[in-house]
Formats: C-alpha cells, sequence, structure tokens
C-alpha cells in the first residue's frame, strides 16, 4: 500500500469518528463544538505518556478515552441547559482557551510542536477496528430508545420533557459525554497517525470541515457523515494544484449550496429506506 493511500484512509477514519462525535449531540438538538478541544487535549496527553512514560497504545488509549469523556461531562452540566447557539459559542471560546493554554506550557513543546514519541504498528487495521466498533455503537444509539428520545428534544425539547418524560438537559449531557470519549480516540489515532503534535492541529479548520461534512453528507442519519467524508478529505487531492490554496473557499461555497438547495443534505432518512427496499426486491 503506498504511503499516500495509507495516510489517506487514516484521515478518512479519523474524521468519521470526529463527525460521529458531533453529530450525536447535534441529534440532541445541541451545535456542539466540543469534539476539537476533546480530541486535543486527548492527543496531547497520549503523545506525552508515551515519550515521557512508555505506556502501551491500549493503556493510552483506555485512559484517553476516560479523560475525553470527563472533558465533555464536566462543561455539558452547565452547556447542556443552554441553548443551540449559546452551546455553539461556549465550546468555540473552550478550543480557543484550550489552544491557548497548550501554547504556554513549555512542557508540551509550544508553538514548535510536540513529537518524539513511538509509533504504533499495524494501526490502520487497528484505526478501522475501531471505527467498526464505534459505528455500531452510534447505530444502535441511533435505533433506540434514547436515539428517538434525542430526536424529540431537538425538535420539541418542552413537549419531550411535559408528554413523553425525556429530561432534555440529561439527553443533552450523555450525548456530549460520549462525544468526548469518541473524540479522543480520534485524537489519540491522529496523534499516533502524524507523529506530531501542534497546538492548532486539531482547530477551526478541523472543525469547518467537519461541519461541511455533516450538512453535505446529510445531518439526520450517521451514513452521512461515512458517505460525505471520503470525498471531502480527497477533495483537495482531486482539484488541479494551480487552486488548490482556494480549497476552503470551495468548502464554504459547497456548504452554502447545500444549505440553501437541500438543508436535509445528500443523504436522507428516506433515500436509505428506498434503498433498502430496492436490495431487499434484488
Amino acid at each position: 500500500m503506498s504511503v499516500n493511500l495509507w495516510y489517506f484512509l487514516q484521515f478518512v477514519a479519523i474524521n468519521i469518528m470526529l463527525g460521529w462525535a458531533i453529530y450525536l449531540p447535534m441529534k440532541a438538538g445541541q451545535l456542539y463544538n466540543g469534539p476539537i478541544y476533546c480530541a486535543t487535549i486527548s492527543a496531547y496527553f497520549a503523545a506525552f505518556i508515551a515519550r515521557e512514560f512508555g505506556w502501551p497504545f491500549p493503556v493510552i488509549l483506555i485512559f484517553s478515552i476516560g479523560i475525553g469523556a470527563f472533558i465533555g461531562f464536566i462543561p455539558a452540566l452547565r452547556l447542556a441547559k443552554g441553548k443551540m447557539f449559546d452551546v455553539a459559542i461556549a465550546t468555540i471560546a473552550i478550543i480557543f482557551i484550550t489552544e491557548n493554554v497548550i501554547r504556554n506550557i513549555p512542557g508540551l513543546g509550544g508553538l514548535r510542536g510536540f513529537r518524539g514519541f513511538p509509533t504504533v504498528n499495524h494501526l490502520l487495521p487497528i484505526t478501522w477496528g475501531i471505527l467498526f466498533i464505534i459505528g455500531v455503537m452510534v447505530n444502535r444509539i441511533e435505533h433506540s430508545r434514547f436515539g428517538r428520545a434525542m430526536e424529540v428534544c431537538r425538535f420539541q425539547p418542552e413537549v419531550a420533557r411535559a408528554i413523553a418524560g425525556v429530561d432534555p438537559v440529561k439527553i443533552s449531557i450523555f450525548s456530549q459525554t460520549i462525544s468526548g470519549a469518541m473524540s479522543a480516540i480520534a485524537g489519540v489515532i491522529y496523534v499516533f497517525t502524524m507523529g506530531s503534535i501542534y497546538p492548532h492541529s486539531i482547530g477551526l479548520r478541523q472543525l469547518i470541515l467537519l461541519w461541511t461534512i455533516l450538512f453535505i453528507g446529510g445531518q439526520y442519519t450517521m451514513w452521512g457523515i461515512v458517505i460525505a467524508t471520503p470525498f471531502m478529505w480527497g477533495l483537495p487531492q482531486l482539484i488541479p494544484l494551480q487552486i488548490s490554496h482556494l480549497i476552503d473557499f470551495i468548502y464554504g461555497t459547497l456548504l452554502v449550496i447545500i444549505l440553501v438547495f437541500r438543508p436535509q443534505g445528500l443523504i436522507t432518512r428516506e433515500l436509505l429506506v428506498n434503498l433498502k427496499k430496492t436490495l431487499t426486491r434484488l
């Protein structure tokens, strides 16, 4: 396998994980940007522990999941009570705070970045195996009673509380905690894929890409992210080199077009149902 293909497959898997981490809180009605700082903190933790203490990858991954869940849970105690855009602004602020704190810690390399930790053998199959497990979990949540409760909270939170007995705050706390754990996994895999980490490595540019993937793929099903991620991540390699510097402009244009002409995204539940019926007939 070529190096380019290896990196492509790695980053497709990482972005699908981060996309699902944004998708779950969105399903509960939260514009939650927490996966960025959860992934960043977990990535730095993994890099530091691997270099300074030589912990094995499985142990680092387990501890990182706990850290990511904790980082997602603590802010969620307050964020879960906020409105959609309040959560979006607050989590963007935490991204800036995280970057600035890391930048000013000499032991983490500052702007020079952090590197020099050991590599992980067979990382590609490990990554896709983990992605499969996460996908099964997200799919089970999506089709469970809890997943349906998340959707009710998104569109009619007061009705959910009054009629269905669903507490939107608890739903949001749970979704943000799970999101933090998933983001931590993506952060750990990212740092061992790149072999280095910088304060801005998983930052606002990554966030814009993730929201673009979510809205273009389809915000009402987890499969939209799966379909859109390879295309969006591979787009810079497909466009001519002369206009490669315009990739952010292209992402933004695609996002505006999809929001104006097809706000539900390319992949909808109706499309999946029809596809399933067609395959069943065959």
